[in-house]
């Protein structure tokens, strides 16, 4: 054990005592019962980070394979980083209530290598941050949140966080949007409302402009737009499609600031930059759900999304044209897509039939789709494409109890 501090806050609205207790470890292919095996098709041997009931993760990565990953388990909240020559190292944080009880929890990464997660603890949403080259500061509690919460979060390469929250009241069935931001230095303001809605989601462009993207119950109201442009605030919350339009959405934004919402209504539009005139780039016709988009580069971009029972993909190329959507054979819903700033993209799914495995499949610009490759056995993998080249695949190792999270690299796509 490396570093050890403890540190106890006293929760006033619940009398409630949390105990946060930081431990620093080595987490590594080393580790006693981590699995030992050959490379599959490029991918190195699984690192298992957990091995017990992992009900929910998040994950984000940066360049030079530099990455996160949180999770709960019993009265803990797990971070683990990955260092540039590949360890992983392990934190986590001890709260004196039941994971059953808590939501999350949610990361973010910048290019720095800072990180900030943030979590529910019964009647309390927390964050806890790791500047760039620094170590871990105490957890700080943002708010009382009277129910569960839903939270999207950013962090910009000057350490700058957004913390967009749905605060949903089960008794009227009503969620209730709030937006926080925590400058270095100046700590964290207070929760600014934006209405009721749901479906919170965040990005962080490469010159600090945040967008934030929801589904806001109200007359005239549909998918909601807005932005913080540094130096200029807020501004004013607007719609991105016609009245009426619904959730689910997904945001992504690619390294010139170029914003993507992929929305079950209406495609995929982008915004020429943060703030900037929405416009529709590629229209999926007929229905469709679980939209995801990710972004790289100078206009670089993948969507998946859900038609019937078929996992379907397209890719932005750096023309600013999209490929025709192109089926994805012998997975299950949801998919997770990746992309890098040279136009490689990944999907992964779980692949149908027993036993359960991860799934990915390949984009290139030139050889547009691969096959689909069955990795390792697993559930509910997420792939993550670094800027350049290098890949991470995320997934819960053992059935349907949600046991383990383990994760594996490739050094190319």
């Amino acid at each position: 054990m490396k570093d050890r501090r403890g540190w106890i806050a006293k929760n006033s609205a619940s009398c409630a005592v949390f105990v946060v207790v930081l431990v620093a470890g080595l987490l590594s292919t080393t580790l006693p019962g981590s699995a030992a095996g050959q490379s599959v098709k490029g991918w190195q041997p699984p690192v298992t980070l957990s091995r017990s009931t992992v009900p929910h993760f998040d994950v984000a990565m940066v360049g030079r394979g530099r990455a996160a990953a949180t999770w709960y388990t019993s009265r803990f909240v797990h971070v683990a980083r990955r260092l540039p020559g590949g360890r992983w190292i392990g934190h986590r944080f001890r709260v004196n209530i039941p994971s059953s009880q808590a939501s999350g929890p949610w990361v973010a990464m910048n290019s720095r290598a800072g990180v900030i997660v943030v979590f529910q603890s019964g009647d309390s949403l927390w964050v806890v941050r790791r500047p760039a080259g620094g170590s871990w500061h105490l957890p700080h509690r943002l708010f009382t949140a009277g129910f569960s919460t839903e939270v999207a979060v950013t962090l910009d390469v000057h350490g700058a966080a957004t913390v967009f929250v749905g605060e949903f009241d089960p008794n009227s069935e009503i969620e209730r949007m709030f937006v926080l931001r925590g400058v270095p230095g100046r700590g964290w303001n207070r929760p600014k409302p934006l209405g009721f809605g749901i479906d919170p989601n965040a990005v962080v462009g490469p010159n600090g402009a945040v967008t934030l993207a929801w589904w806001a119950d109200c007359t005239g109201c549909g998918i909601r737009i807005a932005t913080h442009l540094p130096h200029h605030g807020w501004s004013k919350p607007r719609n991105a499609l016609p009245v009426g339009a619904q959730p689910p959405s997904d945001l992504a934004v690619d390294d010139r600031g170029r914003v993507y919402l992929a929305n079950v209504s209406g495609g995929v539009l982008v915004a020429t930059r943060p703030g900037g005139r929405w416009h529709t780039e590629r229209q999926v016709n007929g229905t469709f759900d679980d939209p995801r988009v990710a972004a790289a580069g100078d206009g670089r971009a993948v969507v998946t999304f859900v038609r019937g029972e078929k996992v379907m993909a397209t890719v932005r190329t750096r023309g600013g044209t999209w490929t025709r959507a192109h089926r994805i054979r012998g997975v299950l819903r949801p998919a997770w897509p990746s992309i890098t700033r040279h136009g490689h993209a990944a999907l992964s799914a779980q692949t149908s039939g027993q036993p359960a495995a991860v799934g990915i499949a390949v984009f290139t610009p030139r050889g547009g789709w691969t096959r689909l490759q069955r990795l390792f056995r697993g559930r509910a993998p997420r792939v993550l494409a670094g800027p350049l080249a290098g890949a991470l695949v995320f997934f819960r190792s053992k059935g349907a109890d949600l046991r383990g999270l383990r994760v594996s690299f490739r050094r190319r796509l």
